[in-house]
Order: C-alpha cells, then structure tokens, then sequence
C-alpha cells in the first residue's frame, strides 16, 4: 500500500497516509465501492489485497463490527432477497423508539441461523426420531429436536463439530406441547406451535443445564416468533408471524418497522459486509 501514500495526499490534504489507511479501512464496503470512482490511485487503494485484508480486520473493532452488520430477508409474497444497513436503520428510527417509549404506546413506526442437514445417519446410529429436519447452529455445533425411540420424549441432540461429539441436552419441563427449536440473541430458544397465538417462549440462558431454562413473556401475541440475530441493549429485532419488530424487553414495547416495497417478512438472517471477493479468489487460485 506504500505505492499509494504520495498519490493520495494532496496539497489541501494535510492528513498523513498512514491516517487516511486507517479512515477508509473502517468505512462501510458500500462508501468504499463508490469511493473507486475517485481517481485511479483510490481505486487501486481499494482494490489492494493489503487494504482488503486490514479493512477485514477492522472489524476487531467493536463499533466497526456493529456498523458493518446487515440484514438479510426475503419477501414472503414476492420471493426477493432484500439487504439492509443494521446500524442506519437503528439510528434512524432510535429517535422514534424513544419517542415512542416516552408516550408508553405501541407504534408502527412505518418507514437475527438454521441449516438444513440430514438426519438419516443419526437415526441409523443412535435411537432417536426426528422431529424437524432443520439444524440450529450454535456454539460450535448442530442442534435438532428429536424424539426418543423408546417413548416419544423429546430433546435436544446436539453435535459439536470441532470435537465430533453427540450431547443430549433436555428440554424445560413444559409437558407435550408441540415446539419448536430456534435461537434467541447467543441462547437456544423453544416457542410454541400449533396454537393460535401464545405469549411465552423459553431461552436455556447456561448452555446444557436444564435449570437455566427461563420462561420470556412478550406482550404481542404471536403464532410463529423468530429471532433475526440483532439486538442492542434491551432492543431485539424479531420477526412475529412476519413482521418485523423491534421489541423492547425493559418495558415489553414494540415496534412494527415497515419497510418500502416489503410486504410479509419470510426468513432473515446476519452478515458481515466484506470487501473481499470470491471471483478475484477463485482466478487466484
């Protein structure tokens, strides 16, 4: 990136390369695409394998990491897959959250897992029955609801893949409802299903001890409840029976976010944007 420290200053730039290195390294993947159309050095800057590596790992930086983080859903009605800036889209309705919050009323303000894998080598192996055939990823392993061979109890089976172990790990003590397994913020969560529309899920808050199980109470009534993988403080960004909602755990208030052009919400998930590219690396390879 040497090259690049001569070209890049100019006569009404007093900022030492070293520093403008450090500024563009921490900026959103989006600004620096259109920052390629500067001149031929920023673009060659950018570009850099170098560069690309440090803007990678800015991301070290917990408020780098937080401004990097987007969303990603898809539209239920229209099958689209949508991207959205987490940080913007906070912010710009934070003041509007607090507004709301302040009138103590429910507003639509207007405008986080899953991988599926196969279970047949587990039901060969162990005495286990599916249940979903849908893993949740968490902790360094998959994890399925299944039911026992012997007498239809349920649990969860988890596999750690780094140690290539099988773990049981019980479910609350909520009788024969049918569940569903998800994940709550870094926790494993059951919701209820097959009711009209319920108030309560669980979240296993030490993982692997049944006593951690925490009944959580909401005050909008869902039918299926999701968790997108974003929260801030006492914030949590959900999908209730495909909407999104930001919720409030402090105060059990909730927002319904519209979004232009989004009708339902079908499922969402996390990422991290990244300058890195995989056609430049497959042609390296």
């Amino acid at each position: 990136m040497e090259d690049h420290n001569c070209q890049l200053t100019g006569k009404q730039n007093d900022l030492p390369p070293e520093i403008m290195h450090e500024i563009l390294s921490r900026l959103p993947v989006k600004s620096l695409c259109r920052f390629k159309c500067v001149s031929n050095p920023w673009r060659s800057l950018i570009s850099n394998p170098k560069f690309i590596a440090k803007h990678s790992k800015a991301i070290e930086n917990k408020d780098v990491f937080f401004q990097r983080r987007r969303l990603v859903f898809t539209d239920r009605d229209h099958h689209y897959l949508y991207s959205l800036d987490l940080y913007q889209f906070f912010n710009q309705n934070l003041a509007v959250l607090k507004n709301c919050k302040e009138n103590k009323d429910n507003v639509d303000v207007g405008g986080p897992v899953a991988v599926a894998t196969e279970l047949d080598f587990i039901k060969c192996l162990f005495p286990y029955k599916p249940i979903s055939y849908d893993g949740i990823v968490l902790n360094g392993g998959v994890h399925w609801l299944l039911g026992t061979v012997a007498d239809d109890s349920l649990l969860i089976l988890s596999f750690l893949l780094a140690e290539e172990e099988v773990r049981e790990i019980p479910l609350p003590l909520i009788g024969t409802q049918p569940i569903e397994l998800g994940v709550f913020r870094d926790w494993l969560c059951i919701t209820l299903i097959e009711k009209a529309t319920t108030n309560e899920f669980w979240i296993m808050k030490e993982y692997g001890v049944r006593e951690s199980w925490t009944k959580m109470r909401v005050s909008i009534p869902y039918h299926q409840l999701s968790h997108s993988g974003f929260w801030r403080g006492s914030y949590d960004l959900m999908v209730f029976d495909e909407s999104l909602v930001m919720y409030n755990f402090d105060d059990e208030k909730f927002w319904i976010l519209s979004i232009r052009d989004v009708g339902k919400v079908g499922s969402v998930g996390i990422y991290v944007e990244s300058l890195a590219s995989l056609t430049t690396q497959d042609h390296a390879a």
